[in-house]
């Protein structure tokens, strides 16, 4: 973790050294809290490291433990949306922002970008996001709310397209079955979306050119997004669940870069 810390400051610090110095936001993971012990410890490192650097932690909710269930319950859409609504009504981040996200919070700010209108966009960083999805279950940890956890992986067995399923759970809204794309592609509520799998969103893709800098961290060792590889927009290779493939070599790069639909 120091390692990753060291590194992400070193990112941030070149960032402003290139560029005008922008606020940072950071986006928590699933399981977490805006206010989480460890958020705020990288909020502090990077204030300590880049003196008068305005940081805000994402949060959902007013309430510690509804900030957590949100990770699980709330639609991403309506996550984008209130959060959207939360930068914008915030002073400090109108001409623009850095973001860092952790987990799952690495691929909602990456979708953050594509759905929400900024004035101006620095670096964006990905701690472990699952850019292309996950299939496999997360591995839940016994922090007090585990509950929560345990439930989410009973749901996401019984059937994540299943429309109750899709709508009320964040996990099932990124869940990506490469042994069945085109139920994937017709029930997804979220991941299909953003990653342009149905049709061509010329909006999305201008915007994603105007991030000056995407940063895209992988864990080796990663039991939590699986496959790992989506980390890097990699994912496993159509109708297996084992053989995974690099972003260069998909039929998601290839599709969008024929049609310039996102990558540049």
């Amino acid at each position: 973790m120091h390692n990753l810390l060291a590194w992400i400051l070193l990112i941030l610090k070149l960032s402003c050294t290139l560029t005008e110095k922008l606020p940072v936001i950071i986006w928590h993971g699933m399981g977490d809290r805006g206010t989480g012990m460890g958020i705020l410890k990288l909020a502090t490192a990077i204030q300590n490291e880049i003196p008068r650097t305005y940081v805000k932690c994402i949060t959902t909710s007013d309430s510690v433990i509804e900030d957590i269930e949100d990770t699980y319950f709330m639609p991403i859409n309506d996550q984008l949306d209130y959060v959207c609504r939360m930068i914008h009504e915030d002073k400090n981040l109108s001409n623009g922002l850095h973001m860092i996200g952790i987990s799952q919070g690495g691929l909602f700010v990456r979708a953050l970008v594509q759905k929400c209108n900024f004035s101006k966009v620095g670096t964006v960083v990905s701690i472990g996001g699952p850019q292309q999805g996950i299939f496999g279950i997360p591995k839940c940890i016994n922090d007090g709310f585990i509950h929560l956890c345990l439930l989410m992986n009973e749901l996401l067995s019984y059937g994540a397209y299943i429309n109750f399923i899709q709508s009320h759970l964040v996990q099932a809204q990124y869940w990506h079955d490469p042994l069945e794309e085109d139920v994937y592609r017709k029930y997804s509520q979220f991941l299909a979306d953003i990653n342009q799998e149905n049709e061509i969103n010329e909006i999305y893709r201008e915007k994603m050119k105007n991030i000056q800098r995407l940063v895209l961290v992988k864990f080796s060792g990663d039991t939590i997004v699986i496959p790992k590889e989506s980390e890097w927009f990699g994912f496993y290779q159509n109708g297996s669940s084992t053989n995974t493939t690099t972003l260069q070599d998909s039929i998601l790069y290839t599709e969008l870069q024929r049609s310039s639909r996102m990558f540049c």
